[in-house]
């Protein structure tokens, strides 16, 4: 069970999917895979009584700048069909037809079970063309999108949060269309995320854990990086907003291949911010999930960002995330030793207030 899914904005693609993985297991091995949203998925399965045990990969997986797929199925499988894909990228003008062929030549019994979907920028005249290819994957036309490709436990959901990115014209008609799949991207990987910290749901249904996305920018595919959460709450009284945001912040990037996740708590005393916590998560693509990782050579994230999401709970009516993918720092975190120096910009303050003054059924 998982989440995957394409499409393309003004026939740029945009690739999303989540990282949880889970096998039915009757026994326990007590393996403890600690996720920055939920703790320790494996200790939630077993307080449900589930027979589930979970690890985490890359479900999207760039093999080449001209290459990405993302798969939902058995594990086993996925890495029977990527290999082969990895090594069909090797040709020099390599197609989406060749994909399709190297797929094919696998007998249909090896990958049972699986779904895939996926892009192959082919040279044209006038630049780049994005083809799409895709096994066992479902579609669907969604304005203003066209067809939307997907498969997995989390395609309602996903769906969803599409449909309601899509009615955004009014936020969408003034960005470039350049740099419009990395806005999207920005914003259906942070309502996904919303979604999964005030219900969590999708975790008992077997996936979520973290969301990526993937699009196409400078004439490669790149993963969305640079990303900060942080969480808020929210209360009116009369005509006034009360914001406060806690001190958790939730950091994802990359670093070579691998997804970098950093988690930091703080809690404030006599005026300052003392860190209580601060976890690092790695997330090995698919077929590097065996590899060892030399963590002395990877650099410690930092929380400077490109992109903030903004969970908040609202203390009367439903919760709502915001996404803001300018490059703009509005909120400056400082470490010093054990302590947190933490500043937020008038700015965002501004942007969250007129947020809430401006939901549905406000």
């Amino acid at each position: 069970m998982t989440l995957i899914a394409d499409f393309k904005v003004h026939g740029l693609p945009i690739m999303v999917g989540d990282i949880l993985l889970t096998a039915e297991k009757t026994t326990r091995s007590g393996v403890s895979v600690r996720l920055p949203l939920v703790g320790d998925i494996n200790e939630l399965y077993a307080t449900q009584a589930l027979p589930l045990e979970a690890s985490v990969t890359q479900k999207i997986n760039i093999l080449h700048d001209r290459l990405i797929v993302a798969w939902a199925g058995p594990l086993k499988a996925a890495d029977k069909v990527l290999r082969a894909l990895d090594q069909t990228c090797q040709k020099k003008n390599f197609s989406a037809k060749d994909m399709a062929n190297a797929i094919n030549a696998i007998k249909p019994s090896k990958i049972s079970g699986l779904a895939l979907v996926g892009f192959v920028l082919e040279d044209r005249d006038k630049g780049y063309e994005a083809l799409h290819f895709q096994l066992g994957a479902k579609a669907q036309t969604i304005n203003p999108f066209g067809q939307v490709f997907f498969a997995g436990s989390g395609q309602r959901l996903f769906l969803e949060c599409l449909g309601r990115v899509g009615q955004q014209t009014d936020r969408w008609g003034h960005i470039p269309r350049t740099t419009l799949p990395r806005a999207m991207s920005a914003a259906l990987t942070t309502q996904l995320t919303g979604h999964e910290i005030s219900d969590g749901s999708n975790l008992l249904d077997r996936w979520g854990g973290g969301f990526e996305a993937a699009y196409w920018a400078g004439g490669k595919f790149v993963k969305l990086g640079n990303r900060l959460h942080t969480f808020w709450t929210a209360r009116q009284s009369g005509a006034d907003w009360h914001l406060t945001m806690k001190p958790w912040f939730y950091k994802v990037d990359y670093w070579e291949k691998y997804l970098v996740v950093r988690s930091l708590s703080a809690e404030p005393v006599d005026g300052r911010h003392i860190v209580r916590s601060d976890e690092l998560h790695i997330v090995s693509p698919t077929l590097l999930r065996n590899k060892k990782i030399d963590l002395a050579k990877m650099p410690k994230p930092i929380f400077e960002h490109e992109i903030l999401s903004c969970h908040v709970k609202l203390l009367e009516g439903d919760d709502f995330s915001l996404a803001h993918a300018n490059s703009e720092q509005l909120i400056y975190l400082e470490e010093a030793g054990d302590f947190l120096h933490l500043r937020i910009s008038d700015r965002l303050i501004r942007m969250l207030v007129e947020r809430m003054q401006h939901r549905p059924g406000a």
